[in-house]
């Protein structure tokens, strides 16, 4: 089977390439977190407080004034999304109204109040010092990493995915952000049914370590 996984399970989704070759036939990452701990890409993480409830967005602090957080968990959710998540993350904020809000956030596990405390005081903390570089190395599976260009994660951290893979190639897509499949659908798709259909997109490049 083919394997696309994205952002934070884009790490999940390669170690289950790592653990069971036999059973994938090429894998896809998008907008991937690091491969190792970001050493010269770190960023000062906020607290997972000023992640669920940033200062300086009026709105969330009213609602949470109200107690909608509470209250209203879901409406609380989709503001979220609105007013933070989506301008941080999106390099076309046009592209938000693409942004399933209703799905996501119809699911308790999909609200900050219980997704950003779980993400950064519990799974970044666990999976302490990693490095998937020497295993990415002994992988010899078509391999491709697709970021946006205006993605929060740097570009050379996506390289260096590509880069340490046996057989890895690396396409970026100018001017999205973290969700290159809302942002620039018609490259993405384009570029992903080429891959799944067994050949490389022409604009992915083979990155020298």
């Amino acid at each position: 089977m083919a394997l696309i996984g994205s952002s934070y399970h884009a790490a999940i989704t390669a170690l289950y390439a790592f653990e069971s070759p036999a059973n994938v036939s090429r894998l896809l990452l998008v907008c991937p977190i690091t491969s190792r701990r970001p050493g010269e890409w770190v960023q000062e993480t906020p607290a997972a407080e000023d992640l669920v409830y940033p200062p300086g967005i009026p709105r969330l602090a009213e609602m949470r004034r109200e107690g909608l957080d509470q209250g209203d968990p879901v409406a609380f959710c989709r503001a979220w999304f609105n007013y933070y998540l989506l301008p941080a993350q999106m390099g076309d904020l046009g592209a938000a109204a693409r942004f399933l809000l209703a799905d996501i956030c119809g699911f308790p596990n999909e609200w900050p109040q219980r997704t950003m405390p779980l993400y950064f005081n519990h799974i970044i903390p666990s999976m302490g010092d990693w490095d998937y570089r020497a295993r990415l190395a002994e992988m010899d599976l078509p391999f491709l990493v697709i970021q946006g260009t205006d993605d929060l994660v740097p570009v050379d951290a996506s390289r260096e995915w590509a880069a340490a893979a046996g057989n890895g190639r690396f396409l970026p897509i100018e001017g999205a952000g973290h969700h290159p499949y809302l942002e620039r659908p018609a490259e993405f798709f384009a570029a992903v049914r080429t891959f799944l259909d067994g050949k490389w997109p022409l604009e992915a490049e083979k990155i020298a370590l």
